[in-house]
């Protein structure tokens, strides 16, 4: 989702992103405003004259008043960080030709199918016409899905050799009658204001280029270029006086490196590839049951060379918002009725808040908040039935602290990638909770966090797991960097001594951690020991809190303000 702004400035250079479930109330909205004859929706000339609905239109057309209420403080919100970043309107522009027709108004609701070798996106909205927005893309194998850690990993490499960067818009598969506009409430200041919508990909769906279009992508680069696919999404290439990587994240392309003269030429050709791809991908409809999947977006904002925030602060406005909006209903009582206002969500409500939030506090945890890592591996436990409290609390505390981010520093004069491990595991009646945490040069890019399923005799057993399990990510990071020719050092940092002599010597140990012995024994495996208190680790897997977790979190997160001033 994003602004669209009708004159002759181009949008994409002015206007921000969004996420398809950001407007959770202009969608609501929609939903509820009557008689919307969608089947004729993206068939109509563009230059026939149409209605857009005005502020006042959209509210009259709402019977639900705490819509209403959600609606007028999205509006707000939306009109404030408008003026914010682009400053006023001008209202001597003329309303352009992409005025909106009242008929033209879809739902908001944005889902993602899951089928058997079957993936596809479509809208939903009432009338019998809503189908025709469907859109499937058959896979001759399971989903692919593109790794956070190679991006991470792609992106510190680029930021340590001082490489450039360059964004890609991708290809956006348009609809059968061309693209539809969603209006956003227009407003004496904002006549002429619509929001885009794009039905098209999905996080998880081969980084939200359909089949087809991935394929012509990866050959393109393949043959032409030299590039090669390491995993879905992350392309490589090391000829010797050229090293680069692409990476195809969630409707955006991402270039990186070290020659801008060949950087030239992979975004030309790309470039072409994609405008000349644009609606290629075939339409199918499936009618078998499937399950839904709300799709999440993630904000990037980062400074080559400075810094890097990942900050979803979009998302923690909006759950943070629905945690202080006072909700009612109407009441019957004989012949009138009056509206109450309650300060708690009803049940249906409460569950689908609770689903969605532990969705985000997951995403938010393994991309960019580690401190909330351990809350959200024992978050599952809480039921529906039980009180949405602690995720409240959590919210809140991302609300609160929604300018923190890791420190992601540049080394100028280190020749030598070091990846390290840090693992910790702690007891918890017989059943061990391990995690670690994967950076590169110092700057955290991976995290795990999880109970393990069977009975653990011992902490340091669950330490020794806990290394073992880190092992994977610590190999898919040192593989990428091989790929590009660089010098790796590899290291587990852990703050078990016991785990550590437990390796040098020579006891018995479970089968699986026998070839973690001869790596650390006999190969280069290098194992090293971290004070608990010292370690990152422990933001994993440890309720902590006060002076430990307050030293924790100064040690490897910092706020904006402070990061722009070194």
């Amino acid at each position: 989702m994003e602004f669209k702004q009708l004159t002759k400035v181009d949008p994409a250079e002015t206007l921000p992103r969004g996420s398809p479930k950001s407007d959770l109330s202009v969608k609501s909205l929609i939903d509820t405003i009557n008689n919307l004859d969608i089947g004729n929706a993206g068939c109509t000339s563009p230059n026939r004259e149409s209605k857009m609905l005005t502020y006042e239109e959209a509210i009259a057309k709402n019977p639900d008043i705490s819509q209403k209420f959600l609606f007028e403080l999205s509006y707000k919100i939306k009109l404030r960080d408008f003026h914010l970043r682009c400053g006023s309107w001008n209202d001597e522009i003329p309303l352009g030709i992409s005025s909106i027709q009242e008929s033209q108004i879809l739902s908001l609701d944005w889902t993602f199918s899951a089928e058997k070798k079957a993936f596809r996106t479509h809208l939903s909205g009432k009338g019998n016409g809503s189908n025709i927005l469907s859109q499937m893309f058959t896979l001759d194998e399971g989903p692919k899905q593109f790794d956070d850690n190679s991006f991470l990993t792609a992106l510190v490499i680029a930021l340590e050799k001082n490489w450039i960067i360059w964004h890609l818009p991708c290809a956006r598969p348009k609809l059968l009658a061309g693209p539809l506009f969603i209006p956003a409430p227009p407003h004496y200041e904002l006549p002429n204001v619509a929001f885009e919508f794009k039905p098209w990909g999905s996080y998880k769906n081969y980084c939200g280029l359909g089949y087809n279009l991935y394929n012509l992508i990866r050959d393109r680069l393949k043959l032409s270029f030299g590039m090669s696919e390491q995993s879905p999404g992350l392309f490589l290439n090391n000829d010797g006086n050229f090293k680069g990587i692409l990476c195809l994240l969630n409707h955006e392309i991402l270039l990186m490196g070290c020659r801008a003269d060949k950087m030239f030429d992979i975004k030309s050709n790309l470039t072409e590839v994609l405008e000349h791809t644009k609606g290629n991908e075939g339409w199918q409809i499936i009618g078998n049951e499937h399950r839904l999947y709300r799709i999440y977006s993630m904000d990037i904002q980062y400074e080559r060379g400075v810094c890097m925030e990942l900050g979803m602060k979009s998302e923690i406005e909006e759950f943070s918002s629905l945690l202080q909006i006072p909700m009612g209903r109407h009441i019957k009582s004989g012949n009138s009725q009056h509206y109450k206002v309650y300060h708690s969500l009803n049940w249906a409500q409460d569950r689908r808040y609770l689903n969605e939030a532990k969705a985000f506090l997951k995403e938010v945890s393994g991309k960019c908040r580690f401190d909330i890592a351990y809350f959200v591996s024992v978050m599952d436990t809480i039921q529906e039935s039980e009180s949405i409290a602690p995720i409240k609390f959590f919210i809140k505390y991302l609300l609160e602290s929604k300018e923190l981010f890791l420190k992601w520093k540049r080394h100028k004069h280190r020749r030598v990638m070091t990846v390290d491990v840090q693992t910790d595991a702690s007891l918890k009646s017989h059943h061990a909770h391990i995690g670690f945490n994967v950076d590169l040069n110092n700057n955290a890019i991976s995290v795990f966090s999880g109970a393990i399923s069977g009975a653990c005799p011992s902490a340091n057993e669950a330490e020794l797991l806990a290394i073992i399990r880190s092992r994977k990510r610590l190999r898919e990071v040192k593989n990428i960097l091989h790929l590009l020719d660089f010098r790796v050092r590899e290291r587990v940092i852990t703050d078990s001594l016991a785990a550590v002599a437990l390796l040098a010597q020579s006891w018995d140990l479970p089968r699986s951690a026998r070839s973690l012995r001869r790596e650390y024994v006999d190969g280069e495996l290098k194992i090293l020991y971290i004070r608990s208190g010292d370690n990152f680790a422990d933001l994993l897997t440890k309720r902590i809190g006060g002076a430990h977790l307050n030293s924790l979190l100064a040690q490897h997160f910092e706020r904006r303000s402070t990061a722009l001033q070194n």
